[in-house]
């Protein structure tokens, strides 16, 4: 065999080689978890969970010893092919949340951190991850002594709610001198998202935490009257998720974990009819101003709210949950009684970009309104909800 021939053969036998190292490389997500020092948290349990389109599914359980590799293509695939059936209601998913439960088996201190995965991201894709490990859980077990990999945690899911719901994004309530209109606009430009944060509990408190973000084929938009002494709704359908997860061990732990989403959304459905009643358990109105009327034409002077535009400056807002909803989990026990005033839909401003929620309220010449929004009271995180009175 000639030189040539033998490196011409040995060029094809790399150049065939490294085809499938490339395929490998591009549909790999790395995930390197650090703690406070920034080094590897060699030891630890750490457990990784994906939102996909038919619930959460856990991609990797173990014994942390080096960087975790996941495929771009499983995690993937299922939100491409929902994005083709949802793009005619003008919804498709940018990026959802993979969590990352990392545990120390020593003493159950547990951290939980999320990451957002671009739906049409290729590879190679590498995410750091800090965590904290200073406090235990509250569920921690007590009798037996962890003694290490023996103990690692098992994560089953043993119950799930699946609904699709008409939620109330906003409404308005008028006085009997006082008349209104509420509007709504979502994806008013190319770069239009709107985002769904997860929340999650062990029993004492949610947490606020992963984001689902979707994008708008199209320009959507509602506008409803409210007449005097009455309501108006703008409405949206929904895709909520609540799953409970029972974490154990063969070393004592034996403790639940509660997630709460919206999976999907409708913004073809953006519309003027009420949705489902809402759950107002834990909220109090706060006064946002007063305003002396000088009529109800539509060219008199008003009063205008905006939650959610590029001209106020409110971080974020909460969407009650239907109380149908919630009364059914109550029912069925699957709810600790302490995170029920809580079990809110939450939005942010930075994941809402080009969506905005607007408020007129006109009253008669010479009356004063007060005009007041629906504050949630854990978090503090305004509802889209709005009063007048007088």
């Amino acid at each position: 065999m000639s030189r040539k021939l033998a490196l011409l053969l040995l060029l094809l036998i790399i150049g065939a080689s490294s085809i499938p190292l490339y395929a490998r490389l591009s549909d790999s997500i790395y995930l390197t978890v650090i703690d406070e020092r920034g080094r590897p948290v060699y030891g630890y349990q750490v457990i990784v969970t994906a939102f996909l389109p038919n619930g959460t599914s856990i991609v990797y359980s173990g014994i942390y010893r080096d960087t975790i590799r996941l495929s771009i293509s499983q995690l993937t695939s299922g939100w491409k092919l929902q994005n083709e059936r949802t793009a005619k209601n003008g919804s498709i998913l940018h990026s959802f949340p993979i969590e990352i439960e990392v545990i120390d088996l020593r003493t159950y201190a547990t951290d939980i951190k999320y990451v957002e995965m671009p739906v049409d991201k290729t590879g190679p894709v590498t995410f750091t991850v800090p965590v904290s490990m200073k406090e235990k859980s509250p569920e921690m077990a007590t009798g037996v002594q962890p003694t290490g990999e023996s103990c690692v945690i098992y994560s089953d899911l043993v119950y799930k709610k699946d609904e699709w719901r008409r939620i109330n994004i906003a409404n308005l309530t008028t006085s009997q001198h006082s008349v209104g209109r509420v509007g709504a606009a979502i994806g008013v430009s190319s770069s239009s998202s709107w985002g769904v944060r997860v929340i999650w509990s062990f029993g004492a408190g949610w947490n606020v935490s992963g984001l689902f973000s979707w994008g708008s084929s199209s320009q959507y938009s509602a506008s409803a009257i409210a007449n005097y002494n009455s309501r108006a709704y703008i409405s949206m359908p929904l895709r909520l998720v609540y799953e409970v997860r029972h974490e154990w061990n063969y070393c004592g732990l034996d403790r639940y974990k509660y997630q709460f989403y919206v999976n999907s959304v409708d913004f073809s459905g953006l519309s003027s009819t009420k949705g489902d009643d809402q759950y107002m358990a834990d909220y109090s109105w706060i006064n946002k101003g007063s305003f002396t009327g000088q009529g109800t034409g539509g060219t008199d002077p008003a009063y205008e709210l905006w939650f959610l535009s590029s001209v106020v400056t409110t971080n974020s807002f909460s969407i009650p949950v239907p109380v149908s909803y919630i009364s059914d989990l109550i029912a069925k026990n699957k709810i600790p009684p302490g995170l029920v005033p809580d079990l809110e839909i939450y939005n942010d401003k930075q994941s809402c970009r080009d969506t905005s929620i607007h408020y007129i309220i006109w009253a008669d010449r010479g009356y004063t309104v007060y005009i007041d929004y629906m504050q949630q009271s854990y978090y503090g995180h305004p509802i889209t909800a709005v009063r007048v009175r007088g």
